[in-house]
């Protein structure tokens, strides 16, 4: 009796200790989430200035902000946020903020900038947006806006139109030779191009099989159904 007695008592001490652990683990794992994570407050309605003090104070950080056209609200009060309230996030998280604005938009210096975002944040004002390629002379970004219509300080409404430029990529031709490519990559550079190789060997003293010389200019406009020689070393 005694031998199960000690048994039972064993047995008691594992079960309450198992519940001791896990409601520590719990908290713990509570804490943590607490410590990392936080609700997108309520900030519809409010100033920008309040806005962002809440969302400060919450531990989120400031990213974009949008004027948009909207009826409901005051001018200057925030529509939206982005992530919405009520979601859920880690502190830290950038926080856009739409505000208010029911007069016409003014169009501000696009050159530079990622056509993409630009074409986002307008679609959101109502605006249409068309992106046109274009040739340009001087290299520029791709996705980088190089023109724009109408001009700086131009005043919009939701309906109306805007023009962004960008470089029209154009296929360089490579340097074979300080780039060190082979020929078997030149080959195959040639078929993905359409373009008729045409290979001749030279005398030199440079290492066999190494391209010395190409027909087509390094930094020259890449056309297909041409021909391309190269000028490989005999060794």
């Amino acid at each position: 009796m005694k031998k199960y007695r000690f048994l039972l008592l064993i047995c008691l001490v594992f079960i309450i200790t198992g519940c001791s652990f896990s409601v520590e683990v719990s908290k713990k794992s509570i804490s943590n989430k607490d410590n990392t994570s936080e609700t997108i407050p309520n900030i519809v309605g409010l100033t920008e200035e309040d806005a962002t003090s809440i969302l400060e104070l919450n531990g989120f950080e400031i990213g974009e902000v949008f004027l948009i056209n909207n009826d409901k609200y005051e001018d200057g009060l925030v529509v939206k946020s982005e992530p919405e309230f009520g979601v859920v996030t880690k502190k830290g998280t950038v926080v856009n903020l739409y505000i208010a604005s029911n007069s016409s938009y003014e169009v501000e210096d696009f050159t530079g900038k990622n056509y993409i975002e630009v074409k986002t944040k307008l679609e959101y004002l109502g605006i249409i947006v068309e992106v046109r390629e274009k040739s340009y002379i001087t290299l520029y970004e791709d996705l980088t806006i190089v023109e724009q219509e109408p001009s700086v300080g131009t005043k919009l409404n939701e309906g109306d139109k805007v023009i962004l430029y960008i470089p029209k990529l154009e296929e360089l031709y490579p340097d074979f030779v300080q780039e060190e490519w082979k020929i078997s990559e030149v080959e195959e550079f040639c078929d993905t191009y359409n373009i008729n190789l045409i290979i001749k060997y030279e005398k030199s003293s440079k290492l066999e099989d190494t391209i010395i010389g190409q027909s087509a200019k390094p930094g020259s406009k890449i056309v297909s159904n041409t021909n391309l020689t190269i000028t490989v070393s005999r060794g």
